[in-house]
This record gives structure tokens, C-alpha cells and sequence, in this order.
């Protein structure tokens, strides 16, 4: 984990600004409406310091907050452990992790890192805490080469309700693209949703 560590702070380093496209559909739609998050995402070494756009509970929002299991600042509130993986590709590690944190910022799961490179492939993550009113929750995180380096390019998940007598879900589509290197935040925070 040091070295994908090291290789995450590597290509985040500096400010990088991409649109986070997100859609939430639900089953039954009383409980809750289909939700389009759209949000402007501006990173200053691989840190959300800006999300313009977007609900404040939404996707976007939710996701900056969380601490990262393969990002170095965070590494000490994980504990990790190697995991198979039948359907990994060739030349692919996968770690396990999981932590103490009960909290809207962390939660357990798998990463796919690439052996040769310590680049992520794919994280899969159960968060501890999952927005309501869902009870339960799994996302997993595609990652892939953008304009500013390798980073993540899809987010799939799905959540699970109860509501009394009945049970409910909502599947979460999340896509991550103008990826853009700039030279301070405040140019990147200017620059409109999704131009690249």
C-alpha cells in the first residue's frame, strides 16, 4: 500500500478539476425521487477543496468527504490484508481493507491494484454509513487513463431500504470525465461544468 500510496499522490499532485455526472434511481419512487447530481469538482493534490454544482447530500458532495484507503494521509486509520481475486486480470493485486472508523468517511472493502505499476484498477467499497434513507450499501469505482493522468472514471453502486412492511433500492451511476490540469485553484474554480 506504500507504493500505490505513492503513486495516487504522484498523479494527484497539484490542481486538477473534472465534472461528476450522477445519476440515483430509486425502487419504489416513494421513496424517494430519482436524483441528477451534477457537480464541478476542483482537487488540490488529490483533495476535493471545491464542489460547485450538485446536491449537498448528493453523490459529489458525499464522496469528497471520504477517506480514501489507497490516498498516503490515510493509510494509518486502515488495516490491510491480501485478497483473492478469481476475475482479476493478469499482473493484478488485490488488497483487502477495513476500519475501526465507523463513520460517513470511511468504510471496508476490496482494491484491484495493477502489480507493475501500483496503480488502482478498482475499488470496491461497503461504506459504514450510507445516505438515507438507505440502510445498506455497495459502490465500486472504475479507474482508467483522462487528459490529467489516471484516475477515476466510474462509480457504480447499489443501496438497499427498508420502509415498514416494505423494502426498497436505488442504483447509482456515477461518471467522471473533463479531467483538466490547471495552475491554481481559482482558475479551475472559474472554469464552467464539464469544459475541458
Amino acid at each position: 500500500m506504500r507504493r500505490v500510496g505513492a503513486a495516487f499522490a504522484e498523479e494527484s499532485r497539484g490542481v486538477i478539476a473534472f465534472r461528476s455526472h450522477a445519476v440515483v434511481r430509486t425502487s419504489p419512487h416513494f421513496a424517494r425521487p430519482d436524483q441528477v447530481d451534477d457537480a464541478w469538482i476542483v482537487d488540490i493534490d488529490g483533495r476535493a477543496v471545491h464542489v460547485r454544482g450538485g446536491d449537498a447530500a448528493g453523490p459529489s458532495a458525499t464522496e469528497a468527504m471520504v477517506h480514501q484507503p489507497y490516498d498516503a494521509r490515510y493509510v494509518g486509520e486502515y488495516r490491510y490484508a491480501l485478497a483473492p481475486c478469481a476475475a482479476c486480470a493478469a499482473g493484478s493485486v488485490t488488497v483487502a481493507y477495513d476500519s475501526d472508523a465507523h463513520d460517513a468517511a470511511h468504510g471496508r472493502g476490496v482494491i484491484v491494484v495493477d502489480e507493475r505499476t501500483a496503480r488502482v484498477v478498482r475499488v470496491t467499497a461497503t461504506p459504514f454509513v450510507v445516505p438515507r434513507p438507505a440502510s445498506s450499501g455497495t459502490v465500486t469505482t472504475t479507474w482508467g487513463p483522462t487528459a490529467a493522468g489516471w484516475f477515476p472514471v466510474a462509480t457504480d453502486g447499489t443501496f438497499s431500504a427498508h420502509f415498514g412492511p416494505f423494502g426498497g433500492h436505488a442504483t447509482l451511476t456515477q461518471r467522471y470525465t473533463g479531467y483538466k490540469r490547471y495552475p491554481d485553484v481559482r482558475t479551475a474554480e472559474r472554469d464552467p461544468p464539464g469544459h475541458s
